[in-house]
């Protein structure tokens, strides 16, 4: 039988290469050690020895700063631009009616998953079927003012405003809201999410890069697109935007989405069918919106 120290010296080579692996997969300058965890030295795992009727075992427990890596992992993935990544329910400045509304109806929406634990898929995936889309939308349709004579533009952008009201960073906070409970998240922005897609269907690479975009656009947990409908359209992309939305309406997968369109000019920009099925995953939190641009104090 081995005696204690023989035990501990081993324990201690095997966390010294848990450690040496751990420290050789992060770059250089990626954190100082003072920033490294404590407990586990950032290995994620914490080694310990225990007797049992006379005998040594050794056994490792996850260490607690695994989930913070995780939540890390997850904002990574997520692509919520860098402007956008301090944005919190608590930071979001509410001026005037219409954002008191916008920060009620964007809290509202995610009270049916506070209850739901983070580490049970089943109970996850339910949750999410159970949920619904949500929507932040105009009023009257940025493509409409497009089209007016110039000298009306101005007076019915001031009456009809849907711009800097805080749109997007109601979508940060929820999606890191989501992030915490520990639900998969993508933030996409629509040009240069649509963008992607048809570039990527030009790739000479079997369709790869199409397909991988398009698998995460529908399989995440939530989709989070921002300003959709702002893309120029094409049939191509009309029927991408369809692709997408069907397959996540189908599986009651919700996307949390935001547009400077109306209910009419949404349906115009991406197509009439997929306007309609994006607008009625929506329900009840499908919230049009106008006020005064905090940008401009207007």
């Amino acid at each position: 039988m081995e005696d204690l120290q023989t035990i501990l010296d081993r324990t201690q080579q095997a966390y010294q290469q848990s450690k040496n692996k751990s420290d050789s997969s992060k770059r250089t300058d990626s954190h100082s050690s003072s920033d490294k965890c404590p407990e586990c030295n950032d290995t994620g795992w914490i080694l310990y020895v225990k007797k049992i009727n006379e005998q040594f075992y050794e056994y490792a427990k996850e260490c607690n700063c695994a989930e913070k890596q995780k939540l890390n992992n997850r904002i990574v993935s997520s692509s919520i631009p860098d402007e956008f990544i301090e944005c919190k329910f608590s930071n979001y400045v509410k001026n005037n009616p219409i954002q008191n509304k916008m920060y009620e109806t964007a809290s509202e929406y995610l009270k049916g998953l506070k209850d739901v634990p983070i580490e049970t898929r089943p109970q996850k995936d339910a949750a999410i079927q159970k949920l619904g889309s949500f929507g932040f939308i105009a009023t009257y349709g940025e493509q409409l003012i497009k089209e007016l004579p110039t000298q009306q533009k101005a007076e019915v952008l001031k009456k009809h405003n849907s711009y800097g009201l805080g749109k997007t960073h109601l979508q940060a906070a929820q999606a890191k809201w989501l992030m915490n409970k520990g639900f998969t998240v993508w933030m996409v922005s629509d040009v240069v999410f649509m963008d992607d897609l048809t570039k990527s269907k030009m790739q000479n690479d079997q369709g790869e890069s199409f397909n991988k975009l398009m698998h995460k656009a529908i399989n995440v947990d939530f989709l989070v697109w921002d300003d959709i409908g702002k893309s120029k359209t094409t049939e191509a992309k009309e029927a991408i935007y369809y692709q997408i939305i069907n397959e996540r309406y189908k599986a009651k997968k919700p996307i949390i989405f935001s547009s400077n369109e109306d209910e009419n000019t949404l349906r115009n920009k991406i197509g009439f069918a997929t306007g309609s099925r994006l607008i009625g995953m929506s329900k009840e939190f499908l919230l049009a919106c106008e006020g005064n641009d905090y940008r401009f104090g207007s």
